[in-house]
């Protein structure tokens, strides 16, 4: 028996498959995936199970017959199918002429202008592609226990094949809200010893995240770059109170970790993170305008621990919305929640 390894979602995606039913009747899928046998393993399952059709396969120049394999296996479970043996295999190959070149370089020297021709001859590029023909049969899963432990193939479970069911990839893009993180409070200046109290309004922006799901376990990063405004008040030592606004620019890079629940077109994932972040103040104006008063206008960094939950609704195979959550830890003050709502591309490949 040959087995198809798992190969990374994008390799095997550049493989084309197309099944052809015998008598024009899908039956329901009763395997996870089909096993990929031959040789005597292929004789003793014609002998057992049913011929449901044939798949044509074929490749890029990236791909082998064991991705060739690997498709092919899903797409006869999901036509019902236990198991595939290869009746022929192997590589459509052709040459490509590439035609000659001519090259003519000059140069002036002394007035006079010299002139070389070259010559590049003819090139031939030869390319190759895998091709795959397969037989699928359908075993009863009543005579499964009568086969060898490795030509069993796993019983369906209609769990993994709803669009929730992610593995793999995914990627998020949207918006998000989250308090200031600068200082509230403080002392600042060089020149003009300045205290001053400021507060930050709700940072708002872009949120583009990354995921990757293996089982039950989420992995993912987010990046987050936004903006808002601050406002404040400032005193300097023998002066009046002054007022003050600036806008603040920045970003901030967040790691997750956390686990992983999926129910019809609903997921729901919590877990915990690490995150940091640098936030710059822009163009500070003053009331009044001739205030000798120094606020400050330093860059805040941000370090926060991510304490997150996440609500996905897909409602197809691909696209859906997405919604964060999170309490964002900050060891040396100022915690507070945030969030952030988007759209997410996330590929189900067992989504039928």
């Amino acid at each position: 028996m040959r087995t198809a390894p798992l190969l990374p979602l994008l390799v095997t995606g550049c493989v084309s498959t197309s099944f052809h039913s015998r008598t024009g009747v899908v039956p329901p899928p009763v395997a996870e995936r089909a096993v990929v046998v031959e040789g005597q393993d292929a004789a003793t399952i014609a002998q057992r199970g049913q011929l449901l059709g044939t798949i044509d396969a074929s490749g890029w120049a990236i791909n082998n017959q064991a991705d060739l394999d690997d498709k092919a296996a899903k797409v006869a479970a999901q036509n019902g199918g236990t198991h595939v043996a290869v009746t022929e295999a192997g590589d459509n190959t052709w040459t490509t002429i590439n035609p000659a070149t001519r090259t003519r370089t000059c140069s002036h020297d002394d007035g006079t202008r010299t002139c070389e021709t070259s010559w590049m001859p003819p090139t031939e590029t030869t390319s190759s592609r895998p091709y795959a023909e397969l037989s699928v049969y359908r075993v009863d899963p009543a005579q499964w226990a009568q086969l060898p432990d490795d030509l069993r193939p796993a019983a369906y479970a209609p769990g993994h094949h709803v669009s929730s069911a992610a593995d793999g990839w995914g990627g998020t893009i949207g918006y998000f809200s989250a308090p200031y993180p600068g200082p509230s409070s403080g002392s600042n200046g060089n020149v003009f010893p300045t205290t001053y109290s400021q507060h930050g309004s709700q940072t708002q922006g872009v949120w583009l995240g990354g995921s990757y799901i293996t089982g039950s376990t989420e992995l993912a990063i987010d990046a987050r770059a936004g903006g808002g405004t601050i406002t404040g008040t400032a005193m300097a030592q023998g002066s009046p109170m002054v007022s003050y606004t600036t806008g603040y620019d920045g970003m901030d890079l967040a790691l997750r970790v956390g686990k992983r629940a999926a129910w019809q077109d609903f997921a729901l994932s919590a877990g915990v993170g690490i995150a940091g972040g640098l936030w710059m103040p822009m163009g500070m104006s003053y009331q009044p305008s001739d205030a000798f008063v120094e606020p400050p206008q330093s860059v805040a960094g941000d370090f926060y621990f991510p304490l997150w939950s996440e609500l996905t609704f897909k409602p197809s195979c691909e696209f859906g919305v997405q919604g964060m959550a999170s309490y964002d830890l900050r060891p040396q003050g100022g915690s507070a929640p945030s969030f952030g709502v988007g759209l997410i591309y996330q590929p189900a490949s067992a989504c039928r």
